[in-house]
Parts: structure tokens; C-alpha cells; sequence
């Protein structure tokens, strides 16, 4: 089902947000995105995933741009929400996309960078420089190499997005699998040396523990909505560190004394 929400621009650049609950989330990545240059120049789509915590029409009331709303009949998961999402944006003849995740928030200057460097690439180049995807390559000030990179903030020229969606035989770890695609056909992946978009979600399946929390480096915080907004995160992230914690293991010796106790014998036999 789609809702438009105020009058679209006519434009071939799509931003597609999926999104499921998180409304604090949602609600920063929204305002932080109002304040992009070039923002007249994309149309904003996104897709709910069937949201139990809040209406999304709701949500978007105070949003001063002109946002697309599809929602889903029955909830599909994260990566089968992105992919559908994609291949909207192909079916509505899209020739650029910027898939961004509903808990990211962007620059100011990001879509004028994707703008101006896109075209450097062999059609795919992300904003986020992800701590978790080694860097491979500086290849100046303003980009470096990778050997993988993950969906979130990526954008795509859609040739070789649609090329991309048609390879897959299902949506799941869809980004990972383009990653191998690409390696082997040498489609270079290509980052923002200084990310233009961060992350700021702490629930969810890529935040499981210390030392492997998504972070985007180099990000320049430039106005109060990205500062409350990586304020709020980091705040709910010290409020919950007992879920990050690794689980204590027994003493080398508790461990020894256990293992000793579990091959005696359960029973003593009579006397």
C-alpha cells in the first residue's frame, strides 16, 4: 500500500528508508536528513515493515519534506523490507538511489558528496565508513577502498543496482553477497574516507557487544539535531552496557575442579 505524504519532486534520485518500530530512531534520521543540501533534488521513500510501536503517517507529521510511504501487508525482516524497497525504486525508474537505514543519521554535505563522486566509481559508493570493514585502500582525501561494505547508506547508479537485484536468489545477507560479487567480477567498492552518515541504533542484530558496535568514523557533527541525536544514543547505550557485557568465564582451575567432578561417578558403589 503507498501513501504520498505532500506533493513529490519530479526527480530520477530516490532516498529509500526502510523502516520497523524504533520511532526515536526514525524521528532523527528524518530530521537530520531535512537539513541536506540538494535535499529538492530526491525523492524520499519509505517502507515500513509493519511497525507495532507507532503509525508511521503519524510520525512523518512534522517532517518538512514530501515523503513516499509503502507499508506492508505482513512483516518481511530486515533485508527482504531493503530489498522490496530497492526494487521499488527500480520499478519507478529510478537512475540513483540512496538506500539509508531508518537509524542513520547524514551530513549536511552528504548528497552533494554522492553527487560529486559517484561518478568515480564503478557504480556503487557508500557514505558510511564502517569500523567493521577494514580499510583496504586511501585512494585520496576524499575516498578510500574496501573489500566489503555494507548496505546502510549506499549509493547506487541503477545499473548496477538492478543487476545487483536480479543476481539474488533471495533477500537474505543480500549486501554480503554482493560484497563476493563484486570481488570476483572487480567491481571496486568504494567509501567515503569521512563518513557522511552515522549510525545510531543500539538494539538490533548488528549490536552485540563491545568491540563490534557499528560506528561510522570521521563523521563531523555540524548541528545541534545530529548532536541530541548522537546524544540520545549514546546515552541509551551506557544505560544498557549490562547486555554488552561478555559472559564471565570460570577460573582456569573452577574449570579444571568441574571437569574432574563430572567424570567421577554419579553414585559411590555399596561397601
Amino acid at each position: 500500500m503507498s501513501l504520498p505524504l505532500c506533493a513529490m519532486p519530479e526527480t530520477d534520485q530516490i532516498i529509500a528508508i526502510p523502516t520497523f518500530n524504533r520511532r526515536v530512531e526514525v524521528a532523527a534520521c528524518l530530521t537530520c536528513l531535512a537539513a541536506a543540501e540538494g535535499l529538492e533534488k530526491w525523492r524520499v521513500v519509505l517502507r515500513d515493515d509493519c511497525s507495532t510501536e507507532y503509525d508511521i503517517a503519524d510520525l512523518l507529521g512534522n517532517v518538512p519534506f514530501a515523503v513516499t510511504v509503502l507499508r506492508n501487508e505482513t512483516n518481511l525482516g530486515c533485508d527482504g523490507n531493503t530489498v522490496a524497497l530497492l526494487k521499488h525504486c527500480i520499478e519507478q525508474n529510478a537512475q540513483r538511489v540512496l538506500l539509508l537505514d531508518s537509524d542513520m543519521i547524514v551530513s549536511s554535505d552528504a548528497l552533494a558528496f554522492a553527487d560529486k563522486n559517484l561518478a568515480r566509481t564503478d557504480g556503487v559508493l557508500s557514505l558510511y565508513n564502517s569500523v567493521l570493514h577494514l580499510e583496504a585502500e586511501v585512494v585520496d582525501a576524499a575516498l578510500v577502498r574496501k573489500k566489503s561494505i555494507g548496505g546502510a547508506a549506499t549509493v547506487w547508479d541503477a545499473t548496477l543496482l538492478k543487476e545487483m537485484l536480479e543476481s539474488l536468489d533471495g533477500p537474505d545477507c543480500w549486501d554480503w553477497r554482493f560484497c563476493d560479487r563484486a570481488h570476483a567480477e572487480q567491481i571496486r567498492l568504494f567509501v567515503a574516507r569521512e563518513s557522511r552518515a552515522q549510525h545510531i541504533g543500539v538494539e538490533g542484530t548488528n549490536s552485540l557487544r563491545f568491540g563490534e558496535l557499528e560506528f561510522g568514523a570521521g563523521f563531523h557533527i555540524e548541528t545541534m539535531e545530529q548532536a541530541n541525536a548522537i546524544a540520545v544514543a549514546y546515552e541509551k547505550l551506557m544505560l544498557s552496557q549490562e547486555y554488552f557485557r561478555p559472559k564471565k568465564k570460570r577460573s582456569m582451575l573452577a574449570r579444571w575442579r568441574r571437569s574432574i567432578i563430572k567424570r567421577l561417578p554419579k553414585k559411590r558403589p555399596p561397601a
